[in-house]
């Protein structure tokens, strides 16, 4: 892992003040309408998820459940990465999958969702793709108690972080050494794939 690679969280109310496409707005109603029970109103959302474990290992990203073939992953790593979602886990490196951990034990201990930025070099286990990212991941449960990790992730719009708008959290950007920071301008080098 290199110092311009970090997931950064941002404020989860961010997606409703405009730091989120409709997609997550809609996502973040239904969990909050449902109290994070599954329920029908969520198979639209399907295509465009991954839906993990809701259970993940220290340092690792929980097991892939089911890919839709219209989430980020899917268009970025292609329908033959989507279509074996048990193994697609293994298609990511170690270092990306340590760098998203975190994010995947909050939301699991918590029972809330977490929103945020995602940058690396180090995505695929083969590649070296930069990739940059908005994820939301979203804590639902069966009403017989077994638990799930819903991922949305969209890409990256500049234009969703005008200055002035209220925001409370600003898109981080990179020093001169690479170091994270959220009180400066955005880089445009974080757009960059």
């Amino acid at each position: 892992m290199t110092k311009q690679e970090f997931a950064v969280r941002l404020d989860i109310e961010d997606i409703n003040k405009g730091g989120a496409n409709d997609l997550a707005r809609d996502l973040l109603r239904s969990w909050r309408d449902s109290g994070g029970v599954l329920c029908s109103d969520l198979t639209s959302f399907a295509g465009h998820l991954l839906i993990m474990d809701g259970n993940p290992c220290d340092a690792d990203t929980p097991d892939i459940l089911f890919a839709g073939n219209r989430s980020l992953a899917a268009q970025r790593f292609g329908a033959d990465w989507a279509a074996n979602p048990t193994q697609a886990r293994q298609a990511f490196s170690k270092d990306y999958r340590r760098l998203c951990s975190s994010d995947y034990l909050t939301v699991s201990s918590t029972a809330e969702p977490v929103f945020g930025i995602v940058s690396t070099k180090s995505a695929l286990a083969h590649s070296k793709r930069e990739e940059a990212y908005h994820r939301l991941l979203l804590p639902f449960r069966t009403l017989q108690g077994a638990r799930f990790t819903f991922c949305f992730s969209f890409e990256l719009v500049p234009g969703l972080y005008r200055v002035g708008d209220g925001r409370s959290s600003p898109l981080p950007a990179l020093d001169t050494q690479g170091n994270t920071s959220l009180h400066k301008p955005a880089s445009l080098a974080v757009f960059a794939k």
